[in-house]
């Protein structure tokens, strides 16, 4: 990735002071309000009863929990655990020993 995709500028009026708050926190300011709006206008011009979201606990989720109900729209929430792979996945398995142990073939 080049230097310039990294970084860009911008008016110093369009910029927010951040405080004693983390970049990642602070991108949640930003980023999730806009994706949960994008989420209720889209199922509104598709005239969609209701959305199917795959991140329940995420604070996208939580967002989506609050317009949903005042917006009328019905809301699937659904929790996935372990949908991206982690450090600790190469060092440990997270299936149960019995379901590890290799089973003698029948003759």
């Amino acid at each position: 990735m080049c230097i310039r995709d990294r970084y860009m500028s911008i008016a110093a009026e369009r910029c927010v002071p951040i405080g004693d708050v983390s970049f990642e926190d602070a991108c949640m300011f930003y980023v999730n309000p806009l994706t949960a709006l994008g989420f209720l206008l889209e199922a509104k011009n598709r005239n969609s009863k209701g959305i199917v979201h795959t991140a329940a606990a995420s604070s996208l989720g939580q967002m989506l929990v609050k317009l949903c109900i005042k917006h009328n729209l019905e809301l699937i929430n659904i929790c996935l655990l372990y949908t991206s792979p982690s450090p600790r996945d190469r060092t440990r398995s997270r299936m149960p020993s019995s379901a590890c142990k290799k089973k003698k073939k029948k003759k």
